[in-house]
């Protein structure tokens, strides 16, 4: 039962965001009595026939910054680095030392650090 009223609220709340310029178009129709005299610019000038058509236009154009400023928040939430390796060349100089042993044979001793990279994918070098 409750599935039922769930799926309706996503469908209702996905679909809104889309047709708002057709909410802001019916709620001009339901009030156009109290807009025509209340809320439009032109009501002092009745030979203008204008019935509040200044007040729908500035409403749709909100309602469409609205829209592209959300659209244009989406996009950048989208963004994301999706994959990210540290640039590391491989060390040719590593240090040697050479230890005197006890017996009087010379031992190498060095330090060894590993540049192996585990990461299978990789970008491509380019060459610059």
């Amino acid at each position: 039962m409750y599935k039922k009223y769930i799926i309706w609220f996503f469908f209702l709340a996905v679909f809104t965001s889309d047709f708002s310029g057709l909410f802001v178009y019916a709620g001009y129709k339901l009030n156009q009595d109290y807009i025509t005299s209340s809320l439009c610019i032109n009501r002092d000038k009745p030979w203008m026939k204008c019935n509040g058509k200044c007040y729908l236009m500035r409403k749709i154009r909100e309602a469409e910054k609205d829209e592209n400023h959300k659209a244009v928040i989406n996009v950048l939430n989208q963004l994301s680095i999706s994959f990210y390796q540290h640039n590391s060349a491989p060390s040719l100089n590593t240090t040697v030392f050479i230890i005197e042993d006890q017996s009087g044979y010379s031992r190498y001793s060095y330090n060894y650090i590993s540049n192996y990279c585990d990461q299978i994918f990789r970008p491509p070098k380019t060459a610059a």
